[in-house]
C-alpha cells in the first residue's frame, strides 16, 4: 500500500466522503480503497469472454491478448458502510507502447473507457477495438477497460436460473415465469389495455423476483452514483491525479455524475450519445420513442432514393403508411418462418435496431424487401430477434450469465429511478406513447412496468449532475439519435455548466464512430486538450 502519510489520507478522506455523507457525522474510512495497488497480469485465455473470443475470431483474438493485461480493482460493496463487505471489479489495460506513441509525443496517462448500456462489457468491446476505433487514442494514454459493479466479469448481476444450483422451487417457479413473460411480452393481444399491462406487470413482478433470489444482496449498490465512486477508486489506483475519461450512451449519465461529485478530479472528459438529466422515466421513453420514429422515416428517405430496390414507392409519407400496412398484417399471431416467428413485437424489434446505424439500412431494406414481395417472413424475424416459443426451458448460465446484459440493464434503470408504474399509471401515458409512435408506442408503454415488484429501492439522486469546479466537458451529440435523443444533449451542458456542445448533423447513435470529423475532435480534445470551438457542427457523412 503506498502513500499513508496522515495529510494524505486526510485529504482522500475528505474527497471521497464528499458523496451522500452527513456533515455531522465522521465519513466512513475509505483509505485502503484509495490507496490500494492494482497487480496487472497477463491475462491469458480469461482475458476475453468466449463469445468476444469467437466475434473477433481466434487470430485476431491472439493478437488482441497478447498486449491486454488485467487486473481486480476492490471496492466497497456499499460505501455508506465498508465494512460489509468488498467488491471486485475487472479491469483491462492496453499500455501507451513506445511504438504507438507519436513521435516527439508523451504519454498523456490512463482514459478509462465506457461504452455504455448500462450492460455493455467493457472488457470485451475495448479488446474488439483496441487497434481499430480507439489506436489514435492509444498512441497517448494506456486505454483501460472496466465491467462495472454487476456488469461482465465483476460479479454479474442475472435473474437466471443455472442447471447446476440448488435453489428454491420458488426460484425456480419464478425464473420460469419470468422467461415465459419475456416470450408472452411478444405476442401482446390488445383487446384491453388494463388487463393486459397488468398481466405484463405481474409478469415482471416474477422476473424481479427472480433477479431477487439470484442478485439480490447486489440490486441496491449497481446503481450509476456507486459506479461514479468507483471511478475514483480507480482513479487513485491508477496513479492518476485527474481522471481522464470517455463515455458513449450510458457513459454520459456516469460521467456526469462522477463530474457532480468530484469536479476538481476531471481531466480530460468526453461523452458521447447523451443522455437527458431534465426528464423524469416516462419522458425519457417518450422521447426514445420519437427519435426511433424520426430514424425509421431517415430510413424511408434514403431507401426511396434506391429505386427499384426499395420494396416503398410514392412520398416519404406514403411509404411510412406502406410499411404501417405491411406490419398490421403481420397481425396479432405473427407469421412462421424458417427463423422463427415473425410478430409485430420482432417486426418493430427489427426497426428499431436498424434505426441506430445507417450501415445496417441494406438489411433492412432486404429483409422487407423479402416480406413485401416474396411473403418471406425469415430475415426480418433474424433482424428482430425471433422470440423463443413460450415454456422454453432457461437457457443456461454462461460466465457471465447470458442474461446478464438485460439484467444489468433493468438493475441499473431501477435503482436510478424512484418511480414504480402501475398499470393504471401506465394505461394513462398510452395516448402519449401512440402519439408519438404508431409502430414504436404501444410496445414501449410496457417498459415503464419494468421495475414493478424490483426488490430493491430507487431515487433520482443521479439527475443532479450540477459540475461546479469542473474543468471544460466536451458533450457530443447526433442529430439523428434514436437512442439518446439530440434534445438532451444541450441539457446536459446546462445542467452540468460545463459542457461544450459538438454536433454531428448525421444519423445513427455515437458520433465517435460515424464521422470521421468528430472522431478526430475527441481524440484532439483527449490527447492534447484542445476543444472544438462552442457549438461545432461536423457535417454528416
Amino acid at each position: 500500500m503506498r502513500g499513508r502519510g496522515a495529510g494524505v489520507v486526510l485529504m482522500l478522506l475528505v474527497a471521497a466522503g464528499a458523496a451522500g455523507c452527513s456533515s455531522h457525522a465522521s465519513p466512513p474510512d475509505l483509505s485502503g480503497y484509495y490507496t490500494q495497488r492494482l497487480a496487472w497480469r497477463t491475462c491469458g485465455a480469461a482475458g476475453l469472454t468466449d463469445s468476444a473470443r469467437k466475434d473477433l475470431g481466434e487470430a485476431a483474438a491472439s493478437a488482441t491478448l497478447a498486449s491486454m493485461e488485467c487486473a481486480q480493482l476492490t471496492v466497497p460493496r456499499d460505501y455508506g458502510h465498508p465494512q460489509a463487505g468488498d467488491l471486485r471489479l475487472a479491469l483491462s489495460r492496453f499500455r501507451a507502447a513506445p511504438d504507438h506513441v507519436q513521435p516527439g509525443g508523451a504519454r498523456v496517462g490512463s482514459l478509462v473507457l465506457n461504452f455504455g448500456g448500462p450492460g455493455t462489457p467493457g472488457i470485451d468491446q475495448l479488446g474488439a477495438e483496441v487497434d481499430t476505433t480507439f489506436a489514435g487514442l492509444r498512441r497517448s494514454y494506456d486505454l483501460i477497460g472496466l465491467d462495472p459493479r454487476g456488469w461482465g466479469q465483476s460479479e454479474p448481476v442475472t435473474c437466471a436460473r443455472s442447471a447446476e444450483s440448488e435453489e428454491s422451487e420458488e426460484s425456480a417457479d419464478a425464473g420460469q415465469a419470468a422467461w415465459a413473460a419475456w416470450a408472452a411480452d411478444a405476442a401482446r393481444t390488445g383487446d384491453d389495455p388494463l388487463a393486459e399491462l397488468t398481466r405484463v406487470a405481474a409478469a415482471r413482478t416474477a422476473r424481479a423476483r427472480a433477479c431477487g433470489v439470484r442478485s439480490g444482496t447486489l440490486l441496491p449498490y449497481v446503481g450509476t452514483v456507486d459506479s461514479a465512486r468507483d471511478l475514483d477508486v480507480l482513479r487513485a489506483a491508477l496513479g492518476d491525479r485527474k481522471l481522464n475519461f470517455l463515455g458513449f450512451s450510458y457513459g454520459s449519465r456516469l460521467g456526469a455524475v462522477y463530474a457532480h461529485q468530484f469536479p476538481e478530479r476531471v481531466g480530460r472528459m468526453s461523452l458521447d450519445g447523451i443522455i437527458d438529466p431534465t426528464l423524469d422515466y416516462e419522458g425519457t421513453a417518450v422521447s426514445l420513442v420519437q427519435a426511433q420514429e424520426q430514424g425509421v422515416g431517415n430510413f424511408l428517405a434514403d431507401c426511396l432514393r434506391r429505386g427499384d430496390a426499395c420494396p416503398f414507392t410514392g412520398s416519404q409519407a406514403e411509404a411510412r403508411q406502406q410499411l404501417q400496412v405491411a406490419y398490421d398484417a403481420v397481425g396479432q399471431k405473427g407469421v412462421e418462418s424458417n427463423k422463427g416467428t415473425l410478430d409485430r413485437s420482432t417486426f418493430v424489434n427489427a426497426l428499431a435496431d436498424a434505426a441506430w446505424e445507417p450501415g445496417w439500412w441494406p438489411d433492412l431494406r432486404g429483409a422487407l424487401t423479402d416480406l413485401i414481395r416474396s411473403h418471406d417472413a425469415g430475415p426480418l424475424a433474424r433482424l428482430g430477434g425471433a422470440t423463443p416459443p413460450t415454456g422454453a426451458a432457461f437457457p443456461a448460465v454462461a460466465d457471465p450469465p447470458g442474461d446478464n446484459g438485460s439484467a444489468v440493464y433493468t438493475a441499473v434503470e431501477c435503482r436510478d429511478t424512484a418511480d414504480r408504474y402501475s398499470p393504471q399509471r401506465t394505461a394513462a401515458a398510452r395516448t402519449e406513447f401512440l402519439a408519438a409512435s404508431s409502430l414504436f408506442g404501444p410496445g414501449a408503454e410496457t417498459s415503464l412496468l419494468d421495475c414493478s415488484g424490483w426488490p430493491a429501492r430507487g431515487d433520482d439522486s443521479w439527475r443532479d449532475v450540477r459540475a461546479k469546479g469542473a474543468p471544460p466537458v466536451l458533450m457530443v451529440g447526433t442529430r439523428t439519435d434514436p437512442a439518446t435523443p439530440y434534445p438532451g444533449t444541450a441539457r446536459m451542458a446546462t445542467a452540468t455548466g460545463v459542457g461544450v456542445v459538438l454536433t454531428y448533423a448525421g444519423e445513427g447513435h455515437i458520433a465517435y464512430r460515424l464521422s470521421t470529423c468528430v472522431r478526430h475532435a475527441e481524440d484532439a480534445f483527449l490527447t492534447s486538450g484542445t476543444l472544438p470551438k462552442p457549438d461545432t457542427v461536423c457535417p454528416a457523412e
